[in-house]
């Protein structure tokens, strides 16, 4: 039997171009064509509002912040650090208020809070004793933050929610979470009717696709490129992401001291990413510790060479795709070193040495992670949770 339910969104951010955003888009496209009721709320104005409401979704804009302490970069930070701390909390403090207030209201079938450093709507789930959903995307270390007041406080919390979701088995180990109240679910990257465009032949460059940060490893990508430039004068590297913060102004000051220094471009955001990933020579996924990794996949899909950090979601997908075909899909890198030595090879290799590589990853991620996939794992998890 068909069942319409009403369902909440919290997101922990008004953009659009963050993995957690993209995917839940995505989601509650799904949801609506299913016939479900969506409601949403975000912490600020922005374009991820926008976009919903041209979906027809009632949106709120509820001001709260992530359970996570306040960064401390500058002797300034530092001194403000127990403000911005005491800012944040009472912040958190009148969003329940009026967070409690809207569920009172819209009287939702389902919470579902998009990201795992965003807690007030489980605070206010558990009080009011509306199901919640707690979809965990991220670890600490991932992001480079710390879970307020401790990570050993919210692998508590993480324990007595209702159902997690970890958008892989490493974010369900390192958070330590029962099988008794979490769900695996990988994140849906693009439509089950997608098709990649045909290319005869592949461009000159290097793709590194996200924010330009340390979390990231651009240092890795930017590193490797400048070792390997020399021996290959025809190469390029281009950054594909946010690039307007200190390490990314770091990064550029290493580049311009470099006699290669025309031969790597910061583009920015960019609308074309799978475009730009179908012509590049191999995209380079060098993350401290995706928590699942959506470039890996989109890059997969659009038969593009994955150069990889080993660890995390990246490591997740190489060893799911190992397990479906019985051999390798990516190029797995321990080190600076190693994703050198890879991009060496594919220089010197050609693409159709990989060819039978690039198949396969295809192959995996066609079957693993298409949209409507993550939706049906998602309603069915909606529907036991109801009960």
């Amino acid at each position: 039997m068909k069942i319409n339910m009403k369902i909440l969104y919290l997101l922990h951010s008004s953009g659009i171009s963050e993995g957690s955003s993209i995917a839940v888009i995505s989601i509650i496209k799904e949801m609506q064509k299913k016939g479900h009721q969506i409601y949403a709320v975000c912490p600020k104005q922005g374009p991820l509002v926008d976009t919903l409401k041209n979906l027809g979704v009632q949106v709120s804009v509820i001001y709260y912040a992530n359970a996570i302490y306040p960064s401390v970069y500058t002797f300034k930070s530092f001194i403000s650090w127990p403000k911005r701390l005491f800012d944040l909390l009472w912040k958190n403090h009148l969003a329940e208020i009026s967070l409690e207030k809207l569920v009172k209201d819209i009287q939702p079938d389902i919470i579902h809070t998009n990201v795992g450093v965003l807690k007030v709507g489980f605070d206010v789930a558990r009080k009011l004793k509306v199901p919640h959903v707690w979809h965990i995307r991220e670890t600490d270390k991932g992001i480079k933050s710390h879970h307020f007041p401790s990570k050993v406080f919210q692998k508590a919390v993480l324990k007595t929610n209702d159902i997690n979701i970890a958008i892989t088995e490493a974010v369900q180990r390192y958070y330590m979470l029962s099988s008794q109240n979490t769900r695996i679910v990988y994140d849906g990257v693009f439509s089950k009717d997608y098709k990649p465009q045909k290319l005869t032949k592949k461009s000159n460059y290097f793709l590194f696709v996200g924010r330009v940060s340390e979390s990231k490893g651009a240092d890795w990508a930017v590193e490797s490129f400048l070792r390997i430039a020399k021996q290959f004068p025809d190469k390029e590297l281009w950054l594909a992401g946010g690039d307007n913060n200190k390490f990314a102004n770091m990064l550029k000051t290493k580049v311009s001291k470099s006699p290669y220094s025309k031969r790597v471009k910061f583009l920015g955001t960019r609308s074309d990413i799978y475009e730009l990933m179908s012509r590049a020579q191999a995209v380079l996924v060098p993350s401290v510790m995706e928590g699942f990794g959506f470039i890996t996949v989109e890059a997969m899909v659009n038969k593009t060479i994955v150069i990889g950090r080993n660890t995390g979601g990246t490591k997740e997908q190489f060893d799911n795709g190992l397990k479906m075909t019985g051999h390798e899909i990516a190029l797995r890198c321990e080190d600076i070193n190693g994703m050198t030595q890879h991009m060496l090879n594919v220089c010197k290799n050609g693409q159709i040495y990989y060819s039978d590589m690039i198949s396969s990853a295809y192959m995996v991620v066609r079957n693993l992670y298409t949209i409507e996939r993550n939706a049906d794992q998602l309603e069915t998890i909606y529907k036991e949770i109801k009960k």
